[in-house]
């Protein structure tokens, strides 16, 4: 009750006022300690990703579905690994959790079956009850796992789920006037009880209009990877144009990405922001082969590598050196989810540019957390992925031909499309990237051809598109055997 809380704060003031010395020197001390310490490159090894499976495994509720027996939180992270694993080992057991839980999150009642979209998250432990509030990245979270699921197990279902998030995703937290997307929509569970007819003639919940970075930015990833599973071109449109205006509004004058709010830029050189829109960016660029996606991921880790890598322990910092704040809040953390994001983004730019120093980088910053992650409970996947993602040999597909030619296209296209973790898609022109296509050692060609290798092996290049999705699909069955 308030006035409990008054009398506690009370009560802390007078205990402040009477100890403010020694409290001092201890706050001091407590602000002068290291947060993360290095760690050795021994501490990350593949019976890391077996540990971390094995507690996602742990935390899994057979009987409902989702981690944990309380409240029920999406957990995009925990099913993107358990499917990854999958696609490496190819054990059954590991998908059971993954198909029980997105059922259960889309047939109960943490989806909303008038209009489309995901509540928050369940206050009970069978997703029965859900906390109304509608947010922008959940959103993206689903559409990714669903999109996910479906090019695993190949049931149609799951893109409907896709089909029917973005539905209400569009309707409701697209801004037409630039192509971004609002951040929510507020909690209003008397609305969201009416059935469709009677919310036609009630007002809405209010939308939160800021536009934030780092969830248009998962957006835009999240539909890309709608477009590879289903190609749909309208989710290729629209992540397109969701970056695109990130890249040129969401920026201060050195290039930095910002948090954008009151029509401009503020906080510039968010960790969580610019790992968020280079993942993006090379998405992008693999579906796309334009080389200036590519371009702005390597100027947007460059600035993480410049600004933010805290070079005693390897790990990025969350905010830049220069970030103006009070108290605690100053304090320069280094976030295990950010730093296992950028890790990611950081081995695929090694896999299109095979320029080692990125995924040196890549396992840098994830050694100060080798010890930590284990506290993190099911919440430690998204570590676990970032593990797996700079051990695994790579599957690159690297197309060479004239970007506008049709076969060129039509072989890229093949190749973005095909599920595989850690694989990544390459266009070279030999009019533009012959030095490149020399330095790779790949012989050159009268037609377009399609290049498949994992880690040094490689099979013989590819000419057709059906040709290519098999021969994707025969380096797939090898690799899971």
């Amino acid at each position: 009750p308030p006035t409990d809380m008054l009398d506690v704060l009370d009560r802390v003031l007078h205990h402040y006022r009477s100890n403010r010395e020694a409290l001092e020197a201890q706050f001091a001390q407590i602000r002068s300690a290291p947060r993360i310490s290095p760690s050795d490159s021994t501490a990350l090894s593949a019976s890391t990703v077996d540990a971390v499976v094995q507690q996602v495994l742990d935390a899994y509720d057979p009987a409902y579905g989702g981690f944990g027996t309380g409240q029920k939180f999406p957990a995009p992270d925990a099913i993107a690994l358990l499917i990854d694993q999958y696609c490496h080992t190819g054990r059954p057991s590991l998908m059971g959790p993954v198909t029980t839980t997105l059922r259960a999150q889309r047939t109960g009642g943490t989806y909303d079956h008038e209009m489309g979209g995901f509540f928050r998250y369940s206050t009970t432990r069978d997703w029965g009850v859900p906390h109304y509030e509608k947010m922008l990245d959940d959103q993206a979270g689903h559409i990714y796992t669903y999109s996910q699921a479906y090019c695993v197990t190949g049931d149609p279902w799951y893109l409907e789920v896709v089909r029917h998030v973005y539905g209400y995703v569009h309707s409701t937290l697209w801004d037409p006037q630039n192509g971004a997307f609002f951040g929510s929509q507020d909690a209003d569970q008397h609305y969201y009880l009416l059935p469709l007819a009677k919310r036609m003639s009630t007002p809405a919940p209010a939308v939160d209009t800021t536009i934030y970075t780092d969830w248009n930015a998962h957006m835009a990833s999240a539909l890309l990877a709608a477009y590879a599973s289903s190609e749909n071109e309208q989710y290729l449109h629209d992540a397109l144009a969701c970056l695109n205006w990130l890249l040129r509004n969401a920026r201060d004058r050195d290039g930095r990405l910002c948090h954008y709010h009151d029509d401009a830029p503020h906080l510039p050189g968010l960790l969580r922001d610019q790992a968020a829109v280079a993942e993006a960016a090379i998405s992008a660029y693999q579906a796309t082969a334009d080389e200036s996606y590519l371009a702005s991921a390597i100027d947007i880790l460059g600035y993480c590598r410049s600004a933010l890598l805290d070079q005693d322990t390897g790990a990025f910092c969350d905010v830049p050196p220069d970030h103006q704040q009070l108290g605690q809040l100053a304090r320069r953390e280094h976030p295990m989810l950010e730093n296992a994001l950028i890790a990611r983004v950081l081995a695929d730019l090694a896999a299109l540019t095979a320029d080692g120093s990125y995924l040196t980088m890549a396992e840098r910053c994830l050694y100060p957390f080798a010890h930590q992650w284990a506290r993190w409970g099911h919440l430690a996947s998204a570590f676990g992925r970032a593990v797996d993602a700079v051990l695994a040999d790579p599957v690159t597909v690297r197309v060479i031909g004239p970007r506008n030619n049709h076969l060129t296209q039509q072989l890229a296209k093949a190749a973005f499309v095909f599920y595989r973790p850690h694989k990544v898609v390459q266009v070279l022109d030999p009019a533009v990237d012959m030095a490149r296509i020399e330095q790779l050692g790949l012989p050159p060609s009268a037609a377009p051809r399609a290049f498949v290798c994992s880690g040094s092996t490689c099979l013989a290049p590819v000419g057709d598109p059906k040709a290519l999705a098999s021969a994707l699909n025969q380096v797939n069955m090898a690799l899971m055997a």
